[in-house]
C-alpha cells in the first residue's frame, strides 16, 4: 500500500509487517528519480501510520502488488478522493511500461 500524504509526501510502511515487495521498492525508486525531481510528490517516508491517521492524512492511496497499482477512492466511510489522483496516474502509467517492456 503506498499513500499520498496531504504534505505531499510518498508514505510507504516498513516491510518489518509485510513481505518486501518489488512493486513497492520500484514505486520507491520510480518516486525519488521521476515524481520528487518533477514536483510531483516533495519525498517519501517509510513509516508506521495509524489507520486512524492514515485515513485522515491521506489525499490518496493505492494499492500495489505485481506492477500494479490499484487506486483506492474511499476507505470504509472515509472519501479519500473522488477520482485518482496525479501521483498515483502516473504510477500506472510507470507500472504499465514496466509490464508491456517485460512482456517483449
Amino acid at each position: 500500500m503506498g499513500l499520498v500524504l496531504k504534505s505531499g509526501e510518498l508514505l510507504i510502511p516498513p516491510f518489518d509487517r509485510t513481505l518486501a515487495g518489488t512493486t513497492a521498492l520500484r514505486l520507491i525508486e520510480y518516486a525519488e528519480e521521476v515524481l520528487i525531481p518533477a514536483g510531483i510528490l516533495k519525498g517519501v517516508k517509510r513509516e508506521h501510520i495509524k489507520l486512524k491517521d492514515a485515513k485522515e492524512q491521506s489525499k490518496e492511496v493505492m494499492m500495489l502488488g505485481g506492477n500494479t497499482c490499484v487506486p483506492i477512492l474511499k476507505w470504509d466511510d472515509t472519501v479519500i478522493s473522488e477520482k485518482p489522483g496525479p501521483v498515483t496516474l502516473n504510477v500506472q502509467r510507470f507500472f504499465n511500461e514496466v509490464r508491456k517492456r517485460s512482456e517483449r
